[in-house]
């Protein structure tokens, strides 16, 4: 029996329940954040202005209680008073240059979801804000906490100041989202609230994975750039590339210390940017691709390249997120090093399975490695009818080649 359109909003909602699971295991006994450390501002260039962010402690996201996404852990912590929030964002705002142009304030999960930061704590640190002299200000929270009422709030309080909203979308595949991410919700709860938010004038940032869980090297290009350009066309008005990072008491952390997961290569996320179409780049930023961003929950290991051409990459690569141009693009597409040469062999090996099958591989492994083949194989047939739907994406045909290096070259010269 086909399913029908409630009974998927409703899987959406509740997540993948095999990952869900396994990540409320992967994170048992993780460290409550310091709570002697209420906020950390960072300081920072993005097109060609000053970008100042401001994160404050809370009890940590809603949905990383549940056991989403693999990728995540921007920490928790024990029950933090509404007033201390405010009072975190009123000292950091002390610590951040006036005048900026570009001011960030979020928590580590959802300003406008009301069981992570309440409606006083929200509206008073709306207040901080609102008196901070700055060009923009941005935060960042999940698509359905974007209802008409915090949206009015938020424009309410901001009066003529720019303000632009940040969401994880990660990728416009529902199948990656809920098989791969474990992200709850449907790329078209981004689009809704994209509308609802440019309907009263707010900007939209949609964030973008690179490098989720089971996916090849090719794939996992693929899916970012297909997610960029679904954003773009969805409501987004800009795209953020984030390479993803391993981090400590996740899934992709298990998976790499089983050699079953490598982050990203910094030659993917140049590859992401060169298929980009010239005309929508200055739509198009990214963001997490060093490894240098303070404390917080421990990285273990970060997209990167070689030792030898790592510093003149990251360089390259500043030197877009400062101007992104199709000379920046070029500039980046023209590094080369034996590395790449490397990464390039791997992106032109095609698997010999699809991916659903090779997922379906490792859910059998993560059951069998938490204890759970009880509860795998009572819903062992479901699960794979689901993974080996109608909307299950396939692997490139083995004779398929990537794009030539020249091509891209030529192709963000010539347009520049």
């Amino acid at each position: 029996m086909q399913p029908t359109p409630e009974s998927r909003r409703r899987k959406d909602a509740t997540g993948n329940l095999l990952l869900n699971r396994v990540m409320r295991l992967v994170r048992a006994g993780r460290p409550y954040l310091a709570a002697d450390k209420p906020f950390y501002v960072r300081m920072d260039r993005a097109c060609g202005g000053d970008f100042a962010q401001l994160w404050f402690l809370t009890r940590g996201c809603t949905w990383d209680h549940g056991g989403a996404c693999t990728m995540c852990n921007y920490g928790h912590a024990r029950s933090v008073p509404e007033d201390s929030m405010v009072e975190s964002v009123r000292q950091g705002l002390e610590r951040v240059p006036r005048g900026v142009d570009e001011l960030y304030v979020s928590p580590s999960g959802s300003l406008l979801d009301p069981v992570e930061v309440p409606h006083r704590a929200r509206r008073l640190i709306y207040e901080l804000v609102a008196s901070f002299p700055c060009s923009k200000f941005s935060l960042e929270t999940r698509a359905e906490t974007v209802t008409p009422e915090a949206v009015d709030e938020l424009v309410a309080a901001m009066g003529a100041r720019r303000v632009a909203v940040g969401m994880g979308l990660e990728s416009s595949s529902p199948w990656i989202l809920r098989f791969c991410i474990n992200k709850k919700g449907h790329p078209t709860n981004f689009e809704a609230a994209s509308q609802l938010l440019r309907g009263r004038g707010v900007g939209v940032y949609a964030n973008v994975s690179l490098g989720p869980a089971f996916l090849t090297t090719s794939e996992a290009i693929d899916d970012a750039c297909q997610t960029v350009q679904w954003a773009l066309n969805h409501g987004a008005d800009m795209a953020l590339v984030f390479p993803m990072h391993v981090k400590g008491h996740t899934l992709l952390a298990w998976l790499h210390q089983r050699g079953l997961y490598r982050p990203p290569s910094l030659w993917s996320l140049v590859e992401v940017l060169a298929r980009i179409e010239p005309e929508f780049l200055p739509r198009v930023t990214i963001s997490w691709y060093r490894n240098d961003y303070g404390d917080g929950p421990q990285v273990v290991v970060s997209p990167s390249t070689c030792p030898r051409c790592r510093p003149r990459v990251l360089e390259s690569l500043d030197r877009f997120r400062e101007n992104p141009t199709s000379s920046a693009v070029a500039h980046l597409v023209a590094q080369e090093c034996e590395c790449k040469d490397a990464w390039r062999t791997e992106m032109e090996e095609a698997p010999e399975r699809a991916l659903p099958e090779r997922v379906l591989d490792q859910y059998e492994q993560l059951a069998r490695a938490f204890n759970l083949m009880d509860w795998w194989s009572a819903r062992d047939e479901e699960i794979r009818a689901e993974v080996l739907g109608l909307d299950a994406p396939h692997v490139r045909p083995a004779d398929w080649q990537a794009p030539p290096a020249q091509w891209t070259r030529d192709r963000h010269t010539l347009a520049h």
